[in-house]
């Protein structure tokens, strides 16, 4: 888990997420952010309906997509928790270690 956030080299552009350290499921390893492609390329426009069969395959794979939130969309991100925050929800580190060695995704040591 990262436990800071300095600054970033880069352009400054269109934010893509809302989570802080410890806040997503990326940081324990149950989601990913991926992008449809059509003839090689990356489709990053909303509306095309790669989208939807992308979310559906999610959706089948018994996994949460982010392209049916309501206050944040984010097209690319699926995780396999409905819970979008996971500090928010277990409220206590502790109990998040505790879930994430009860699902494997984590070892005793």
């Amino acid at each position: 888990m990262i436990d800071a956030v300095g600054a970033q080299a880069g352009e400054l552009g269109r934010h893509v997420t809302k989570a802080g350290p410890g806040e997503s499921w990326h940081n324990y390893g149950l989601a990913v952010d991926c992008v449809p492609l059509k003839d090689g390329k990356a489709v990053w426009e909303e509306s095309a309906p790669e989208w939807k069969t992308y979310g559906e395959a999610a959706r089948i794979a018994g996994l949460q997509w982010a392209g049916t939130w309501q206050d944040f969309r984010e097209m690319p991100h699926i995780q396999s928790l409905p819970f979008p925050n996971p500090i928010t929800h277990y409220k206590d580190p502790a109990k998040i270690k505790e879930m994430l060695l009860l699902a494997g995704s984590l070892k005793r040591v």
